[in-house]
């Protein structure tokens, strides 16, 4: 009887160490995540935590705080581009500095390398910056066709480098998924120059194979844009066969019954015909607040 009482007494004891052990790494546990989210949610605005600090401090939620970084990234940026109509070296540095963290604690995540290589390029006229962090894509994601693809797209349209444009496009041509066109449209870069319509050609990709939301509906609204700007440019381009000399205003085409009226720009732009007879937006494709 005094056995088994002894037993019982042994077996209460341990449960009561593992309790309060149980309670006591809780409440340590409890008290590191909330200083955690507290820190990476009082953060200045345009700081970005390095990886050292934040790979640590994310313990075993490495992917977790990946995705609160990168929400947080895309906010910020897209606050920064609403209310700037210049765009600072300060906000391209914390984009790239803030993808690095990102991209250092989950390798694999493909939103924040798609993201970060439109914004430079397109919106902050950064390619040489969108194509290292692209990069770095290509290193962590080396059976995906996306990274060389698009690396290959800023080489042709914002680099005018056809050489090195075909390159990554046969890369990526070679890699699985790719669409078939790759190694078609590879040749023709070091042919000729098609600009805007091989804008459309990537833009139409990219909303097909993206699935983030929000990306895609920026991806549409540049799509517009940009066939605006091949519908008008056709028309110049008509006016002068027709006439013997460029338009100098957009209203002329609408004068003389190519158009019935001009398009409006989706981001809030006005469309311009400019000194090289090309026509661009004042948007530069940001939203206009």
């Amino acid at each position: 009887m005094m056995t088994n009482f002894m037993v019982i007494q042994s077996v209460a004891k341990k449960l009561l160490v593992t309790s309060l052990a149980l309670v006591a790494y809780w409440g340590v546990y409890s008290f590191v995540s909330t200083q955690r989210i507290s820190f990476l949610g009082q953060t200045p605005v345009l700081y970005s935590i390095p990886s050292s600090f934040t790979a640590p401090a994310a313990l075993e939620f490495k992917g977790l705080v990946a995705n609160y970084l990168f929400l947080k990234v895309i906010t910020n940026a897209g606050d920064e581009l609403s209310r700037s109509k210049r765009i600072t070296g300060e906000t391209v540095d914390y984009v790239v500095e803030s993808v690095e963290t990102i991209t250092d604690l989950d390798p694999k995540f493909w939103d924040p390398y798609l993201f970060s290589s439109l914004m430079l390029a397109w919106n902050f006229n950064a390619p040489e910056k969108a194509n290292a962090i692209l990069t770095k894509a290509e290193s962590n994601l080396p059976n995906d066709y996306r990274p060389p693809y698009f690396k290959g797209f800023n080489f042709y349209y914002f680099l005018k480098d056809n050489e090195k444009a075909a390159k990554y496009m046969i890369k990526a041509s070679k890699l699985p998924g790719s669409p078939a066109y790759l190694a078609y449209l590879a040749t023709r870069l070091s042919v000729y120059s098609a600009e805007h319509r091989t804008a459309a050609a990537f833009l139409e990709q990219m909303i097909k194979t993206t699935r983030n939301d929000a990306i895609v509906r920026q991806l549409k609204m540049r799509l517009e844009t940009v066939n605006h700007l091949i519908l008008l440019e056709k028309y110049v381009i008509e006016y002068k066969e027709r006439f013997g000399l460029f338009p100098k205003h957009l209203e002329d085409l609408v004068s003389a019954g190519f158009l019935k009226e001009i398009p409006k720009d989706p981001h809030g732009g006005k469309y311009l015909i400019m000194s090289n007879n090309r026509v661009y937006t004042t948007s530069r494709m940001i939203e206009q607040p």
